[in-house]
């Protein structure tokens, strides 16, 4: 179980390194910001019926799927080119 505190500890220690990160998947500071959020609401929503051994890595790989959910699921062709909206 993951409490108030150890929560915050983890936001505050692990939210820059995964905006650069996410850098790499997008330029795009909103969509890394909804992303994270999203990854973070999950966590603190789940707390008391998930079991995570290493935060950090639980984090990273949880913000990657995000990232890729979302890249995947708002990509629209153009002329060729893959166009994020």
């Amino acid at each position: 179980t993951i409490d108030l505190e150890s929560f915050r500890n983890y936001y505050d220690s692990y939210y820059e390194q995964l905006c650069r990160f996410l850098n790499l998947y997008s330029h795009d500071s909103q969509v890394i910001e909804d992303v994270l959020q999203e990854v973070f609401l999950r966590l603190w929503e789940n707390r008391h019926s998930i079991e995570v051994e290493y935060v950090k890595t639980y984090l990273f790989h949880a913000a990657k799927n995000q990232i890729l959910n979302y890249l995947r699921n708002n990509w629209k062709p153009n002329r060729g080119k893959i166009v994020l909206i």
